[in-house]
């Protein structure tokens, strides 16, 4: 593995972590249901997520549950 691709699984592991950590924080707000804005937030980091996994689609390997159309799933749950 090059160092480049080594910084850029790094770069995608982070950006990964950082939306679903995001996402994650809104969770029990939006069960509770009381400010459409936390739903609003954690779809956005959704978005996010979704957008990082596709930017880097070709140079990492995510399990197979961990793919763009579970997320998009989750998202209009």
């Amino acid at each position: 593995m090059t160092a480049v691709s080594q910084a850029m699984g790094l770069q995608a592991n982070q950006a990964i972590c950082k939306y679903l950590q995001r996402a994650e924080r809104y969770e029990k707000r939006v069960l509770e249901d009381k400010d459409p804005e936390d739903l609003h937030q954690m779809r956005v980091a959704l978005r996010r997520l979704r957008t990082v996994m596709q930017v880097f689609a070709g140079g990492i390997q995510l399990p197979k549950a961990a793919n763009d159309r579970r997320v998009a799933q989750v998202s209009r749950c």
